[in-house]
């Protein structure tokens, strides 16, 4: 790629009514060497050639993001549910036990039952 350079010598300044002549110009011409090489490098720009095409592929992505999100969100809600639901079985199983306990007529404070024939054989 060229590029026009001022020349160090001369003057530089066309009045209004000058006429410009590129062979009396006071530029001379300076190739540009890129760091990497290649001077007409756009890499960096041809996705702007499809353009509509990057939009859809964007706007498709951050749509499969968004489902993902909702998706992760409705399976924590139904293992929340789930849990509630557990935990809430487990209560009414205590609650049922508490009142089976409430309601005996055995007596808490009666020594254990212990059959004869295990006393007679553990005591050989």
């Amino acid at each position: 790629m060229y590029q026009k350079v001022p020349n160090c010598s001369g003057n530089s300044f066309v009045g209004a009514g000058d006429s410009y002549d590129e062979s009396q110009s006071d530029y001379e011409e300076v190739l540009e060497f890129s760091s990497e090489g290649d001077v007409n490098d756009f890499s960096d720009f041809l996705w702007m050639e499809n353009e509509e095409a990057f939009d859809d592929e964007v706007y498709q992505s951050l749509e499969e993001a968004e489902l993902m999100n909702d998706c992760m969100e409705a399976m924590n809600e139904l293992e929340l549910l789930d849990g509630i639901k557990q935990v809430e079985q487990e209560q009414m199983i205590i609650e049922t036990i508490c009142n089976v306990a409430q309601n005996s007529s055995l007596n808490p404070l009666a020594k254990e039952f212990v059959p004869c024939s295990i006393v007679a054989v553990t005591s050989n």
